[in-house]
């Protein structure tokens, strides 16, 4: 939660590539599992980037609004229940 939670605060993330950290490409950084200097330099250049920082907060926004806005939830729970009553007939 900790990914999504940032995101819709429009803050950018850097992590190592695991699960929902890979949801939100373009709004924060993915790193190699285990690549521990990759990790700390990317921490480091967005630190010392504040345009490119904000930026990357704005699209992990974007992204958490598309994601688990009230709209798109609803659609998803639509979406499941399509699929099972499809499945019944």
């Amino acid at each position: 939660m900790v990914v999504a939670e940032a995101a819709a605060c429009g803050v950018p993330t850097v992590g190592f590539a695991y699960g929902v950290l890979n949801e939100f490409a373009g709004g924060g950084i993915a790193v190699e599992p285990g690549n521990i200097d990759v990790l700390a330099s990317n921490i480091r250049e967005l630190v010392d980037d504040p345009e490119r920082r904000a930026a990357m907060g704005l699209r992990a926004r974007e992204l958490a609004e598309m994601r688990y806005s009230v709209e798109s939830m609803v659609k998803g729970i639509q979406d499941v229940y399509a699929k099972i009553a499809y499945r019944e007939r």
